[in-house]
């Protein structure tokens, strides 16, 4: 996972712009299900596809980070278990 170098007005930045394309997107996407201005005429059908899509996003971001985070622990976790002996026959094989 990448550390985030962005100052935080860039990050307020992009996410407005990420917000603006997902609301147009939303529009897009319901009026070709139900039919042209039908998202118009249903405001919450907006807010509801924008909730379920902020969710879907925070709930992938979530896990790709408990995932790297988990392989980290288990590095270290590895590390405290081998004894010393053990960590240098590994590095001397892979010498």
């Amino acid at each position: 996972m990448n550390k985030i170098t962005a100052s935080m007005s860039k990050i307020s930045e992009d996410a407005f712009a990420q917000s603006e394309m997902n609301f147009k997107k939303s529009i897009d996407v319901i009026d070709s299900v139900f039919g042209e201005g039908y998202a118009k005429k249903n405001p919450s059908l907006i807010v509801a596809f924008l909730q379920a899509s902020s969710t879907e996003t925070a709930g992938s971001f979530i896990a790709a980070a408990i995932q790297d985070l988990s392989a980290k622990v288990e590095g270290i976790d590895n590390a405290i278990s081998n004894p010393l002996s053990s960590q240098l026959e590994n590095i001397a094989q892979n010498i």
